[in-house]
């Protein structure tokens, strides 16, 4: 009956625990985010199958490839591709939660109520939070590790040799990993030594631990294979060949710029991080509760310590936080056994109440300095896709280049590779689009870009092709098309009035993109002219007034280019109440320092109808 409480209690406490983490999980990403660095590097390689940062992560990756592309169609009414990608760092988060409760229950089965503090306040920790909810592999290192304990503790009790084994096969998983898992070995062989000296003798167990521990190894061979199929996803450095590539790559040279092998001055982060995180009764409790484990345990809990501490000191790097993250739960269970060790000390019902209520403020605490920070759900600066979007609601032709900014093109290729959005679309630069443009292949710059077009290039007759795109056209559009199209189509109405000298409106349309009034105008040039105008359209409804100004075409076409005869396009977007009626006006001026000087207007016919 005890046995089925508290593992009926440990399940309700993962069950919550996965609640909160499905609470925060990552949906968005932020500019910076989406331009580089870890988290955006797994998504790409989760997604398309390619190696990761160096070494390249090849096990972690390959099963992401596997959970993104085998869960994203059966998760896509709930989660968005960054959640599901998310949801891979939650799934190592949880196993490692349920691991490390199954550790603190064999090594303190009468005093379950402390594993479950113990593996609900590793749980709101903000490190472990954080990478259990984003979308990194730092959860499946404190897995690892923690797997590797609790078959060293099992091994302790039955010495079953298959056990042995599954270590050396963990062992070999960690380093096609997160290569610093494997600071724990050698106090876990030093572990194993001391429990089972004879173990040295038996050379068919350490041949085929060998052979475990080595096989796992072999996944490095799909870094190889990816890196010969896509010679551009291996950056900007030329290598004679893909092995001398992949040699360098398994030395991870691009992370040396950040080390520092100077153990003087002391750092201002570690440890004290630590203890900021942990808090500092944990932290202490936890280094001297390793003691109460025993000698053997204790050695090997103080020797991992004493390892992650050279390492992260002495290797000074900026993400040592990141690194030194499987020793968190290990102080956790050193502060357990302190706990532990009081209660069997003093068993009265009055130390029982302060030593709980007091590791209760300590969760609490925890959980609510955590919170705020490890929350990345519904991030109001998670705008890096929004760009992207704004293009794609432009419904560009299937296939077509588009030419933005770097923000722009990396939105694009983001929602297009990872997010299968259609149309499919080639993110390029304006040069290559000018250049695919006078080859016969449809392309488009956006509004952000313009600028980059340079004025009236000789032959080019750009057109507007909605809020955010203009069509790079290399001939001039000589006839008033029927109707305007983009998400939606409307038809064309006759105009045919001169606003100013030179330029006349032939036509135009006007109906509703989404919760937008889209106005499309023609102009059409009678003669050559001499200035750049602006042009303002404007609605007045219900004593109301919305308007828009921009240079034709977003720039991108000054009437001082325009040919005579031709037709230029010219999209205007008001953000207007639906469902009534209004009147349209267009005003064509000019800038006289920063005064507007008007030189026409007009109202469109049938009053610019409006409604719904």
């Amino acid at each position: 009956m005890r046995f089925l409480l508290r593992w009926l209690a440990g399940a309700l406490l993962l069950l919550a625990i996965f609640a909160l983490y499905l609470l925060t999980l990552d949906d968005g990403l932020r500019p910076d985010e989406l331009m580089g660095g870890d988290l955006i590097t797994h998504q790409y390689a989760q997604a398309e199958a390619r190696f990761a940062n160096a070494p390249g992560y090849p096990i972690y990756t390959m099963l992401g490839w596997a959970w993104f592309h085998s869960l994203r169609p059966l998760l896509r009414w709930a989660f968005n591709p960054v959640q599901v990608l998310s949801l891979y760092s939650t799934f190592w988060a949880m196993l490692s939660l349920l691991l490390l409760y199954s550790i603190l229950l064999r090594l303190f089965p009468r005093n379950w109520p402390l594993a479950l503090w113990g593996t609900a306040f590793y749980a709101v920790t903000y490190f472990f939070w954080y990478y259990a909810v984003t979308t990194e592999q730092y959860t499946s290192a404190v897995f690892q590790t923690l797997l590797l304990l609790w078959l060293a503790l099992k091994w302790e009790e039955e010495r079953n040799n298959s056990l042995l084994l599954g270590m050396a096969f963990v062992a070999g998983t960690c380093a096609a990993n997160l290569v610093t898992t494997l600071l724990i070995l050698p106090p876990l062989v030093l572990f194993i030594l001391r429990e089972e000296p004879t173990i040295l003798r038996n050379r068919s167990l350490i041949l085929k631990a060998s052979t475990l521990a080595l096989l796992p190894l072999l996944s490095y061979v799909y870094v190889y294979i990816r890196g010969a199929q896509h010679p551009e996803w291996r950056g900007q450095g030329e290598w004679p060949s893909t092995l001398a590539w992949f040699l360098e790559f398994l030395t991870a040279p691009q992370g040396r710029s950040e080390m520092s092998w100077t153990l003087w001055p002391p750092s201002p982060n570690y440890p004290w991080l630590a203890f900021r995180e942990l808090s500092w009764p944990v932290m202490l409790m936890g280094l001297a509760g390793w003691a109460f484990l025993g000698r053997k345990k204790a050695s090997l809990f103080y020797g991992t310590a004493l390892l992650y501490f050279a390492f992260c000191y002495i290797d000074r790097f900026g993400n040592w936080y990141q690194v030194i993250m499987p020793l968190y739960p290990l102080i956790i269970i050193g502060t357990t056994a302190f706990a532990e060790r009081i209660l069997r000390a003093w068993p009265n019902l009055g130390v029982r109440l302060a030593l709980g209520a007091f590791l209760v403020l300590l969760f609490a605490w925890r959980l609510a300095k955590s919170y705020p920070m490890a929350d990345q759900s519904g991030k109001p600066d998670a705008t890096a896709l929004e760009p992207g979007w704004a293009i794609l609601a432009d419904n560009p032709s299937p296939g077509s280049c588009i030419a933005g900014t770097y923000s722009e093109n990396l939105a694009l290729q983001y929602l297009m590779s990872i997010w299968g959005t259609k149309p499919k679309v080639n993110p390029v630069t304006v040069e290559e689009a000018l250049k695919m443009a006078w080859q016969g292949e449809s392309c488009y710059v956006t509004r952000q870009a313009v600028h980059l077009l340079g004025p009236c290039r000789e032959g080019l007759h750009p057109s507007s092709a909605g809020e955010n795109l203009i069509l790079l056209q290399t001939r001039p559009t000589e006839e008033l098309p029927r109707e305007a199209c983009l998400r939606e189509c409307f038809p064309v109405k006759l105009v045919g009035t001169e606003i100013t000298p030179g330029m006349k409106i032939a036509g135009y349309a006007a109906g509703w993109e989404g919760r937008k009034l889209r106005i499309t105008l023609f102009w059409q040039a009678t003669r050559s002219i001499a200035s750049d105008y602006f042009i303002s359209v404007r609605l007045i409804q219900g004593g109301k007034f919305f308007q828009q100004d921009h240079p034709p075409v977003w720039g991108a076409y000054p009437t001082s280019c325009w040919k005579p005869g031709e037709i230029v396009r010219d999209d205007y977007f008001l953000e207007v109440p639906q469902g009534q009626a209004g009147k349209i006006e267009v005003v064509v001026y000019y800038l006289k320092g920063k005064e507007p000087v008007s030189v026409g207007e007009t109202a469109l016919p049938n009053g610019g109808a409006t409604g719904e």
